[in-house]
């Protein structure tokens, strides 16, 4: 029988052109084309830095203060104070803080007769620029009606008188420092839950030198040596 012939080799894909790459290699092409890159995770490219915008810090002077008082931004008879510029409101007296002030108020006004000394409660100090503290007592020189129409200052303070039941680390910190500094002749600081009182005295200097060591006297006494029975 004759024999069977072979069958023909399949058909190789040419181009119709010699410009025109085969049909699979387009296809390659397109695939190539259309696949994402992706990124190198090897390699953690860092965050921009961050920019800090620094804000200038308001300083307020005591006639700003004041101005803020007589227009009606602060509630006047409040115990806001300025100190450094800053306006500061502090927390609320709790109980024991207000009846230590009250007996110390007694006891001042019994200790120093009104007809040359005077005792106040929560009023204006003026230290310097920028410092119009509050203290909780105060005994000046001289008689009340010698303080009508002006603030007392350093020079009129016989004692200081500061009351701690949360800020004592304010009060024998900064404000410590600060007054030594505006020679405050006598400072005390009652430690309301402890209940010892620390007296601090300014060094004798003429009050319009500056002081020569910033540091005042330490001593504790028993609370019964400053408060009534």
């Amino acid at each position: 029988p004759p024999l069977a012939r072979p069958p023909p080799p399949p058909a190789r894909i040419r181009s119709s052109s010699p410009l025109t790459p085969p049909v699979f290699l387009i296809r390659a092409q397109v695939s190539i084309r259309l696949r994402p890159a992706r990124p190198n995770l090897s390699q953690s490219t860092p965050a921009p830095p961050e920019r800090r915008v620094v804000r200038p810090v308001k300083r307020w002077s005591i006639d700003e203060f004041d101005r803020l008082m007589t227009e009606g931004f602060l509630r006047e008879g409040s115990r806001t104070y300025l100190w450094n510029g800053e306006i500061i409101e502090p927390m609320p007296e709790n109980w024991p803080h207000i009846l230590a002030v009250n007996s110390l108020f007694d006891l001042l006004k019994a200790l120093f007769p009104a007809g040359g000394w005077s005792v106040f409660q929560n009023v204006p100090l003026v230290l310097q620029e920028y410092y119009k503290p509050q203290p909780d007592l105060l005994v000046l020189k001289g008689p009340r009606p010698s303080f009508r129409g002006r603030l007392a200052t350093p020079a009129d303070v016989a004692l200081l008188v500061e009351v701690s039941s949360t800020t004592y680390y304010d009060d024998a910190g900064a404000s410590l420092r600060k007054y030594a500094e505006s020679l405050i002749p006598n400072y005390w600081i009652v430690n309301a839950p402890l209940r010892p009182v620390e007296v601090y005295e300014a060094p004798g200097q003429n009050a319009t030198a500056p002081p020569t060591n910033p540091r005042h006297k330490r001593q504790k006494i028993p609370p019964t040596h400053t408060t009534p029975a």
